[in-house]
Formats: C-alpha cells, sequence, structure tokens
C-alpha cells in the first residue's frame, strides 16, 4: 500500500487492477517462473520478453521511487526474486 501512495493516479489504477485483498498471492519464487506469470498477463502488444519487461519496469520504480521504500519492497520479496531488480536498488 505504501507503493500505491507514491505513485501517480494513473499508475496507481494500473498497479492496482484486478487486484483482490482476499485472494492468495501467487507463489512464483524463481525468475523464470515469475516470468511466466507476467508473460501469461502482458498484452500482446509488448512481446512476450517478460524478464526483459519486469526488469524495466523495477528499473524505473528504483529511480524514480525512495531508496528506503525500494529497499522495504526488495526485504519482502523472495531471495531469488530479489536479484530481479536492478544492483543500484538493492
Amino acid at each position: 500500500m505504501h507503493l500505491g501512495a507514491q505513485l501517480s493516479l494513473l499508475v496507481r489504477g494500473l498497479y492496482y487492477e484486478g487486484w483482490r485483498l482476499t485472494e492468495k498471492p501467487d507463489s512464483e519464487r524463481q525468475p523464470a517462473d515469475f516470468a511466466e506469470l507476467v508473460a501469461a498477463q502482458m498484452p500482446l502488444q509488448y512481446g512476450r520478453d517478460a524478464l526483459r519487461m519486469t526488469n524495466a519496469v523495477l528499473n524505473l520504480l528504483a529511480e524514480e521511487l525512495d531508496y528506503g521504500e525500494v529497499a522495504k519492497i526488495i526485504t519482502t520479496l523472495p531471495a531469488p526474486l530479489r536479484s530481479l531488480w536492478p544492483p543500484k536498488a538493492a
């Protein structure tokens, strides 16, 4: 929720779209498994290189968000998924 509060109104709408508080979080723990989940949700016009797209989004977040907030987000992730963040964010 703290991350969502830092996003612009338009991006915040996209961030929360389809999110349900009562649903169990996905259990992907490895980057390849996470990429499959992302690829399944990506519109076709963005291609299917989910790891590249994920890295681009995480790079943007690392540049635009407060360093402390990014650090909190990273610590909540399973260790293998932390490697998806750019080194400057960790």
